[in-house]
């Protein structure tokens, strides 16, 4: 039976190699991706890691401290924001490549993508990433991803471009004042339709410009 006080032991002892994978894989994706704008990442606070924990716990009432522990898989995140959409495509590309074959240096246990627009949505079925679309319009790529197979240390790495994090940004912004006006919710989908907008125009100007380049 998994206890609170287990898992948060489990938390503290696995701290300082969770620091350590943090700081080696953001210089990893610094060196290899300049399609990347943006890197951000952090480790789970002990308060956030807490209220998981109880969550499933509560959830999962069959499961020891260890499973409990193992299911969390986003006690490190990291952040990648691109500037064009083709470029979440290229990041893309090179999770599979560092997962995957010869290059194969870390395992990849889920990728999800989180979108509502039918033309990003048909390029990510294309890509063989599982859809999920959330009420909140919210639009990014997130792969779990661990250090030597599915018992070993998980992390997990999101995509996005910039347009989507300020996305984001806004829908944190709501749901922590957790009582939106109800006339919020169409603006919300206004917001999105225009984010949608700007990453076709986006993907418009970068292939006008890779034409005048060729």
């Amino acid at each position: 039976m998994a206890s609170e006080e287990g898992v948060l032991r489990l938390y503290h002892n696995n701290y300082d190699t969770f620091n350590r994978m943090k700081d080696a894989i953001v210089e990893k994706f610094k060196a290899d991706c300049d399609m990347v704008h943006t890197i951000k990442s952090r480790i789970k606070s002990e308060d956030s890691f807490a209220n998981k924990v109880r969550r499933k716990i509560a959830e999962q009432p069959g499961m020891d401290s260890e499973e409990i522990y193992s299911s969390v898989s986003d006690i490190l995140g990291i952040r990648l924001i691109t500037v064009f959409p083709i470029d979440v495509i290229s990041v893309h590309n090179y999770i599979r490549r560092i997962t995957h074959g010869k290059s194969k240096q870390y395992y990849m246990i889920e990728q999800i993508g989180y979108c509502w627009d039918p033309e990003i949505k048909a390029k990510l079925r294309s890509l063989k990433i599982k859809i999920t679309e959330k009420e909140s319009y919210y639009n990014s790529i997130h792969y779990v991803l661990s250090t030597n197979g599915e018992g070993s240390h998980k992390f997990e790495v999101q995509v996005r471009t910039l347009l989507d994090e300020a996305w984001s940004e806004v829908d944190h912004k709501l749901k922590y004042k957790n009582n939106p006006h109800a006339g919020v919710a169409n603006h919300i989908k206004v917001y999105s339709s225009i984010v949608s907008a700007g990453l076709r125009t986006l993907t418009a100007i970068e292939d006008i410009t890779d034409n005048l380049s060729l």
